[in-house]
């Protein structure tokens, strides 16, 4: 990955930063998340099984790994203290697309019992 796309060879990578196309320093945050994605990726990966068995194995690892971020993400929220000046937390994670990332909306009611969505 480099700049936002994907390279053939790290050669090509490399002489794109000699010649000086872009500072590969703004993507570094993004490089790195995607070294560690991948490197999660060969570690959980069998290869004495069959593709679609892999397939399922990531699935469930990753559903695990979503419902674990939710509970935390739930439990943060529980003691900030934001329930009781009438702050709401609402999973809105869509059942039909299980591996989508979770998406949580924090609603506010005020005074007059009128609800917004703050944050997402």
């Amino acid at each position: 990955m480099y700049d936002h796309k994907f390279v053939k060879t790290k050669a090509k990578a490399r002489e794109m930063v000699r010649t000086g196309e872009t500072d590969i320093q703004d993507f570094k945050e993004y490089d790195d998340f995607l070294a560690k994605l991948c490197a999660w990726f060969e570690e959980n990966y069998d290869k004495t099984v069959s593709k679609k068995c892999n397939i399922e194995i990531l699935k469930e690892k990753l559903l695990k790994y979503k419902v674990a971020c939710g509970n935390s993400i739930s439990n943060i929220f529980k003691k900030s203290g934001l329930i009781e000046q009438g702050y709401r937390l609402q999973n809105q994670t869509s059942e039909k697309h299980p591996l989508l990332l979770g998406k949580y909306l924090i609603f506010h009611k005020d005074k007059y019992g009128i609800q917004e969505c703050v944050a997402q």
